[in-house]
C-alpha cells in the first residue's frame, strides 16, 4: 500500500471514530430527553404518512380520504392524551376512545369512506363529553 493511501485510510479512520463518538453523545442525549425522543419519532411518522398520501395519489387511490384518516388519527391521539391527563374522565371512557382509535388505524380504505362520519362524530362527542365532565366535575374517581 502506498503512503498516500495509508494516510487517507488513517484520516478516514479518525473521522469514523469521531463520528461514532458524536453519534453516541447524540443517542445518549435523546434517551435522556423524552420530548426530543417523541419529536424525532413523530417526525418519522409524519414523513411516512405524507409518502403514503403521495403514493396513493400516484396509483390513483383516494388520497383525500387517506389524508382525512391521518388527520383523524392525530385528533384521536390528542383526545387520548387529554383524557389520560385529566382526572375527571372515567377509565372506561378513555378505553373506549383508545378502542375507536385502534379500529380507525386498522380500518381499510374501502370501508373508511363509509365509516368516516362515525369517527368524526364520535371524536367530536368525546371531546365535548370530556370538557363537560371536567367543567362540572361530575365524575369522581
Amino acid at each position: 500500500m502506498d503512503p498516500e493511501r495509508k494516510s487517507d485510510l488513517k484520516r478516514n479512520f479518525v473521522k469514523f471514530v469521531i463520528w461514532i463518538i458524536l453519534l453516541s453523545f447524540s443517542f445518549a442525549y435523546v434517551q435522556n430527553n423524552p420530548a426530543e425522543k417523541i419529536s424525532i419519532f413523530s417526525g418519522f411518522q409524519i414523513i411516512f404518512q405524507k409518502a403514503a398520501v403521495v403514493f396513493s395519489n400516484i396509483i390513483g387511490e383516494n388520497w383525500e380520504l387517506l389524508k382525512r384518516k391521518y388527520s383523524l388519527e392525530k385528533y384521536y391521539k390528542e383526545l387520548i392524551k387529554s383524557a389520560e391527563n385529566r382526572k375527571c374522565v372515567s377509565i372506561e371512557t378513555t378505553k373506549k376512545i383508545i378502542e375507536e382509535y385502534e379500529r380507525l388505524k386498522t380500518e381499510k380504505l374501502e370501508d373508511l369512506e363509509e365509516n368516516l362520519p362515525f369517527y368524526s362524530r364520535s371524536s367530536y362527542q368525546h371531546e365535548v363529553d370530556i370538557e363537560k365532565w371536567c367543567e362540572n366535575k361530575t365524575f369522581e374517581d
